[in-house]
């Protein structure tokens, strides 16, 4: 086997236990793991493209490099899987900040009137100040 074929295969799966370890902490919401994760993903990736290149520099990919393309292309999916979590919770996080903006956005209207129910707005007002 060609040594940068192996070097490839340990990237490719540094890579994929990277994304497997971030779809997990993401999961858990864990930002500090998720951020530290970033590093060993850019590594392995940036060691793959080089391995890539300079086998593609030497001639045509043969099947054993083929088969490992497809691999990364995994890869790929799970980074899409982690992708789509990581916007979901940022939109889950960006909805709660702009209701509790609304709610505390100091436009003196009130949330609930004297009966505890939920007040109407009357212009800048709340209907609790009767």
């Amino acid at each position: 086997m060609h040594p940068d074929l192996h070097a490839a295969r340990e990237a490719v799966r540094r890579l994929s236990h990277a994304l497997d370890t971030e779809f997990a902490a993401l999961k858990a919401k864990d930002a500090e793991q998720v951020e530290a994760l970033q590093t060993e993903k850019t590594a392995a990736l940036d060691q793959l493209a080089q391995l890539v290149h300079n086998r593609r520099a030497d001639g045509a990919l043969d099947a054993d490099w083929q088969a490992l393309i497809e691999q990364v292309g995994g890869c790929q999916e799970a980074h899409r899987r982690n992708e789509y979590l990581a916007r979901c919770q940022l939109e889950a996080v960006q909805n709660t900040l702009g209701a509790l903006h609304a709610e505390s956005g100091g436009s003196g209207v009130d949330l609930y009137d004297r009966l505890g129910q939920v007040a109407r707005k009357l212009g800048a007002r709340g209907y609790g100040a009767f």
